[in-house]
């Protein structure tokens, strides 16, 4: 019976790619038809509704939004919409179907679901559709919505208050907080609130900026400068920071403000401003990109072209890589070659550096686990999220990465060991690993990904982070996205590239790994707030600098 219901899925999900919908309904009647439901037309309706759930389900988000579109648009089924589809890797479509249809949404969840709508909007870039998003999210609080949320209780009222945070629509904040009646929720409210004036007042800002340049982006409004000016980003992570603490401790600031603290004491004239997501593009708002005088924009896990910005992004506990370019693929070492000449490293110097990293990183144990035993000998794929955005920097999905890694490693005599992303729950990934774990040689496994990797004789990937082990262990590299490592990988762009290889073990260069390992994390990785502000200070002086000759 299980087999048929795949299969039948399988079918189904074949039609609408086809675009043959009204044949895919048929087939889902076929696997839920109730037999109780004698109406054609009721019985239709309940099979839509049903097909739209399980394509969610499924991680199927565009044709979910297609059946809905054409023959469905119930209320209650938008609303199904909102769940477990945030991190959907074709999230950015439901922009649009939210949008337009806002107000269909359950008033009770409208402000996050708006709210996330923003951040969407920001992550794909458009900054026409943040104003519409933020217009939105205001009209879910005019009279007739805020009583219905004050009815729906304190904890749709808290989830609205956060969104509004989230925002930095300080005021709107306020305001909810103020008709929740749960103390227990109110006065954690109450405390990240004054735990952010109190930061404001520390690092000498006007609590009003965050809120007031909020309005501009709303109102679509622009501002120019009338003087050299650096402007800092501030996350919504800060309320994350601010929530924890009754009390906040004022020598430990978060977020951006430790950076604008510290630019406005080193003589520089500096204002804030929301970044209302991460990652994604960087963006200039509120501000106008034509300017008279020179500007620079410090942000959190953002990516530019080389021009006015400072990305700075938390890799590990304490280390920030910060640089002009930005993360994974987009880093200045990758894009930007030329200015990043790390082969001049001296070779001893850095085997000495990798060294010592290798021993700290993997430890002095270099038995193969039993664990491993059944694998026999292995390459691994490490899998990303699906929505992880570095993965735009690929031309393969992961599918067609999986299937030719398999091929070409099989080709070798390896088999080869998938693993999973931790914090992975996507459904198409499930049932992809499901189907893919039946091949002969493949194994899905949850053991150590570093171990995994220190133990194979080869390594797969998009663009992940942990790419660094492998440069690290000394192990073959296959790199199907961009990566900040990509220089020292084996690049691979088009499938002949992988095929054609005749002997692994020649694309792998212990030097250059070992220069490119000492160059990024001695050049563009710091460790401690005083390197990171030394850091963010002499780049703004660079970027300045450059405006101005």
């Amino acid at each position: 019976m299980g087999n048929k219901v795949v299969a039948i899925d399988n079918l189904t999900i074949d039609l609408l790619k086809s675009g043959k919908i009204d044949q895919a309904i048929m087939m889902h009647e076929n696997r839920h038809g109730d037999p109780k439901i004698i109406e054609p037309f009721r019985r239709k309706t309940c099979s839509i509704d049903l097909l739209i759930g399980d394509l969610l389900l499924a991680g199927k988000l565009e044709a979910a939004i297609e059946v809905f579109e054409r023959y469905s648009e119930a209320p209650e089924i938008l609303n199904s919409f909102t769940r477990k589809t945030f991190f959907n890797r074709a999230r950015t479509k439901l922009i649009p179907l939210m949008l337009t249809r806002s107000n269909q949404i359950d008033s009770t969840i409208a402000p996050v679901i708006l709210r996330n709508q923003v951040t969407l909007a920001e992550m794909a870039g458009s900054t026409l559709t943040i104003a519409e998003a933020l217009k939105k999210f205001d009209q879910a609080f005019d009279d007739a919505s805020l009583i219905k949320l004050k009815n729906a209780g304190d904890s749709a009222l808290t989830n609205a208050a956060n969104a509004a945070l989230g925002l930095f629509d300080i005021p709107l904040a306020i305001r909810i907080t103020h008709l929740i009646h749960d103390q227990k929720c109110r006065t954690k409210l109450e405390n990240s609130l004054e735990n952010y004036f109190t930061v404001c007042r520390v690092a000498d800002f006007d609590p009003n900026e965050l809120p007031l340049a909020a309005q501009m982006i709303r109102q679509g409004n622009t501002k120019k400068i009338n003087e050299q000016t650096v402007v800092v980003r501030v996350t919504p992570n800060i309320w994350n920071t601010l929530s924890k603490e009754i009390k906040f401790d004022t020598t430990n600031l978060p977020d951006g403000f430790v950076f604008a603290k510290h630019l406005k004491e080193q003589g520089y004239t500096v204002v804030l401003a929301p970044q209302l997501s991460l990652p994604g593009p960087s963006l200039h708002l509120p501000f106008s990109q034509e300017q008279k005088f020179p500007i620079a924009f410090v942000d959190s896990h953002k990516y530019s072209k080389r021009g006015k910005f400072v990305h700075y992004k938390s890799i590990s506990n304490g280390y920030l890589q910060i640089e002009r370019g930005g993360y994974s693929g987009w880093s200045e070492i990758t894009a930007y070659p030329n200015s990043h000449n790390f082969e001049s490293i001296d070779p001893e110097k850095a085997k000495s550096f990798s060294d010592t990293a290798r021993l700290q990183i993997f430890g002095d144990n270099i038995n193969r686990p039993k664990s491993f035993d059944g694998f026999g000998k292995f390459a691994v794929i490490p899998l990303q999220i699906p929505g992880d955005s570095v993965q735009r920097l690929s031309k393969f999905t992961f599918a067609e990465m999986i299937d030719n890694s398999i091929r070409f490693f099989a080709s070798k005599g390896l088999n080869v060991v998938l693993r999973r992303h931790p914090q992975c729950q996507d459904r198409e990934i499930t049932d992809y690993l499901s189907r893919i774990s039946k091949v002969d040689g493949v194994f899905i496994s949850e053991l150590s990904t570093r171990d995994l990797i220190y133990h194979s004789e080869a390594v797969a990937l998009c663009n992940s982070s942990v790419g660094w082990d492998a440069i690290l262990a000394h192990k073959p590299l296959f790199c199907f996205g961009l990566a900040e490592y990509s220089r020292a990988a084996y690049q691979v762009e088009e499938i002949s590239d992988l095929e054609e290889i005749e002997s692994m073990s020649k694309i792998v260069n212990t030097t250059r790994n070992d220069q490119l390992y000492y160059y990024f994390w001695n050049t563009q990785v710091t460790k401690g707030t005083k390197a990171a502000l030394h850091k963010v200070s002499n780049l703004v002086n660079e970027i300045l600098t450059e405006q101005k000759n």
